[in-house]
C-alpha cells in the first residue's frame, strides 16, 4: 500500500487531508509540526510527503532541507501546501528540491491530481534510472564499490570514474566532492563523470568547487563531464556564465554513447 505523510499544524486541514487520502486507499501518516514530520519520514520512509510551509518547530523549508540531506529520504516526492502564493515563495520551495506546490484553499480533486502526478512521475523516473544504471554498470570493465560515508560510486581501474553526489551540494560538503574529482584525475582517470541524478540542490559554493576541480582536471589532461542536472542547477550554471566550462550530458547513457563505452 502507498504511504503518504501529511505534515500540517492546523488540525482541521490535517484531518481533512487524511480523510481524503484514506478514501483513495492510501495509508496515511500525520504530523502536527515539522519536527515530528521529519522524524516520521526518517522512521517510515513514506512514498510521498505533503507539507505545510508555515509551522512551529520547523517550517516547511527546514523540513525539506533536512529530508534532502538525509540519504534515506532524499528521493521521496515532496509537495508543499501553503496559503502563500507569491512567486518568490514558489521559487524558494522549488529551488530547495520540492516537486510541487499546492496552494490553499484546495479541493479534494486538486489534492488527488497533485499526488497522482507526482507518484506517476516518481515511478517512471525510478524505472528509467534503474534501466540506465543497469546498462551503465554493465559496461564497466572493472568492479565497483560504494562508499556510504560519501555517497560516491567509484569505478576501479577503469578509463573513467563515476561520481554520484546526493542531496545538497553546498559549502558543507563541496570540498569533499572537489577532492574526489581531483584525486581521480591525479590517479590517471581520463574521464570523470559527475552523475547528478540524486543531487537536489547546488549553491554557489558547490559551483565554485566544480570550477576549481575542473581547472585541476585539465592540468593533468583529464576531462570532467556532468550529466542529469535538474533545471535549478542548469539555471545556476547559466546565471554564473559558466555553462560552457563543463561538458554536460542529459543522462549517463548519453555520456557512455559519446565515449563509445557500451556493452
Amino acid at each position: 500500500m502507498t504511504t503518504i505523510l501529511a505534515i500540517e499544524d492546523e488540525t482541521g486541514i490535517r484531518e481533512n487531508i487524511q480523510e481524503i487520502l484514506e478514501l483513495e486507499g492510501f495509508d496515511v501518516l500525520t504530523a502536527e509540526n515539522g519536527k515530528i514530520g521529519v522524524q516520521l519520514a526518517q522512521e517510515h520512509h513514506p512514498d510521498l510527503i505533503i507539507c505545510d510551509v508555515m509551522m512551529p518547530e520547523l517550517d516547511g523549508y527546514d523540513v525539506l532541507i533536512a529530508l534532502r540531506q538525509d540519504p534515506s529520504t532524499i528521493k521521496i516526492p515532496f509537495i508543499f501546501l501553503s496559503a502563500k502564493a507569491a512567486k518568490d515563495d514558489f521559487r524558494k520551495g522549488m529551488s530547495l528540491g520540492a516537486d510541487d506546490y499546492l496552494t490553499k484553499p484546495f479541493t479534494p480533486r486538486d489534492l488527488r491530481e497533485a499526488i497522482s502526478v507526482r507518484l506517476e512521475k516518481q515511478t517512471m523516473m525510478m524505472a528509467r534510472y534503474a534501466q540506465e544504471l543497469e546498462r551503465a554498470m554493465g559496461s564497466l570493465v572493472s568492479t565497483t564499490q560504494l562508499q556510504p560515508a560519501t555517497g560516491i560510486l567509484t569505478s576501479v581501474a577503469a578509463p573513467f570514474k563515476v561520481i554520484q553526489p546526493t542531496g545538497v551540494l553546498d559549502v558543507t560538503n563541496c570540498s569533499q566532492l572537489r577532492q574526489a574529482i581531483v584525486e581521480s584525475a591525479n590517479a590517471g582517470v581520463s574521464n570523470v563523470l559527475l552523475d547528478c541524478q540524486n543531487l537536489t540542490f547546488m549553491d554557489s559554493s558547490g559551483l565554485a568547487a566544480l570550477v576549481l576541480a575542473s581547472q585541476k582536471v585539465r592540468e593533468v589532461n583529464s576531462q570532467l563531464s556532468i550529466c542529469s542536472i535538474d533545471r535549478q542547477i542548469k539555471i545556476l550554471f547559466e546565471l554564473s556564465s559558466m555553462d560552457d566550462i563543463f561538458e554536460i550530458f542529459p543522462s549517463p547513457l548519453e555520456f557512455y554513447s559519446n565515449y563509445k563505452i557500451d556493452n
